[in-house]
């Protein structure tokens, strides 16, 4: 029982000294050159919502169309970033097609 073990404990030693040498290392926080960040769609999009939430408290919400808020108030302080999503497209192509030539891929 105790050969075991120690078998089992040589094994993960070695294993975190073999992923240490190679360099591997876990990721981090991630950090920006910003602070804050104002993503402005013309519509709500799936990318606009999908960013919004990524981004979370780095994000101040421009509204739709401008960089004020939609009550017409402007925030307190500008953000450093501005990313504004002029289109979204969702489209669906054809990749591939069998002998018959009938749609086998999007």
């Amino acid at each position: 029982m105790n050969r075991r073990l120690v078998l089992k404990g040589g094994l993960a030693l070695g294993s975190a000294l073999l992923l240490a040498a190679c360099g591997f290392k876990l990721r981090g926080a991630v950090t920006f050159a910003f602070d804050t960040i104002a993503v402005i769609a013309s519509q709500n999009g799936a990318v606009a919502a999908e960013l919004r939430n990524a981004l979370g408290s780095r994000l101040r919400d421009a509204g739709t169309a401008t960089a004020s808020s939609a009550t017409g108030t402007t925030a307190p302080t500008p953000p450093q970033v501005t990313l504004e999503i002029l289109q979204e497209l969702r489209e669906r192509s054809v990749a591939g097609v069998n002998a018959a030539g009938q749609v086998r891929e999007l």
